[in-house]
């Protein structure tokens, strides 16, 4: 029983991800963190931290804190006067798809892997739990 739960959560979860890659949100996803290390990396190498960047842009630190956290939705308004203040320049670029989805794989495949290994094995030990649960109740 246990064996059948996990092959159908493991099939849940495979079929939620394909979705997730196929409507675009995964792309969507992965450029905000990207943008997101790019300026975590540069405020590190710039010795600026969350309280000064919010400073500089005339923001809460609670706006930076979701900002590093990829949960704002960017504009290119917002990258420019981020990358302003942190004396860069933004660049934008449109590359071909077939070699996105290459980079897209190349670069964050170890990480999508990860997530997926660390969640699959936090449903396998969830159903172990309620089965022992499940055992001792019977008992």
């Amino acid at each position: 029983m246990v064996l059948l739960k996990e092959i159908t959560n493991k099939s849940l979860l495979a079929n939620y991800i394909d979705e997730f890659r196929d409507s675009g949100d995964l792309a969507f996803e992965q450029s905000k963190l990207k943008i997101v290390d790019t300026i975590v990396e540069i405020m590190e190498t710039e010795g600026v931290n969350k309280a000064e960047l919010a400073r500089r842009l005339d923001k809460s630190r609670a706006y930076i804190t979701q900002i590093l956290q990829g949960d704002v939705n960017f504009t290119i308004e917002s990258l420019v006067r981020i990358a302003t203040t942190l004396n860069c320049n933004l660049e934008i670029k449109l590359v071909r798809k077939n070699r996105v989805s290459q980079w897209i794989d190349e670069t964050y495949r170890p990480v999508i892997d990860d997530c997926i290994e660390k969640k699959n094995n936090r449903v396998s030990s969830s159903v172990a739990k309620a089965d022992r649960l499940h055992s001792a109740l019977a008992s």
